[in-house]
């Protein structure tokens, strides 16, 4: 009986050891396609945050000029948009300048989930 367990217990090392090499291997180029992927994601972000709050500025303009209503909603929506963009703008820099700290934030939120 304790052959029998002993080489179970060795073939289920042998598998955990082919699971970690496996892992190994692959962890590596997973983590680059993340950091390619989170540089174009985050960076497209805030640049439509920067259109949207360009476009809320220019609605705003014209809702001043004509005396309208759209200048208040346009102004509403430009700051709101303001203050995402600026939000943002943290993640742009850090998938940009600390790629690492990128990741480990990302296994956080997945782990937080």
């Amino acid at each position: 009986m304790n052959e029998q367990l002993q080489k179970q217990l060795a073939e289920l090392l042998a598998k955990a050891q082919d699971a970690a090499m496996w892992a190994g291997s692959q962890i590596p180029p997973l983590v680059q396609e993340k950091i390619v992927f989170g540089r174009a994601w985050e960076t497209l972000c805030l640049v439509l945050l920067i259109v949207g709050v360009v476009i809320s500025y220019r609605i705003t303009r014209w809702g001043v000029e004509s005396d309208n209503e759209a200048s208040f909603f346009g102004g509403f929506a430009g700051i709101a948009m303001a203050g995402v963009a600026i939000a943002q703008t943290h993640a742009v820099l850090m998938v940009w300048f600390a790629p690492r700290l990128y990741i480990v934030e990302w296994l956080r939120s997945m782990i937080q989930k």
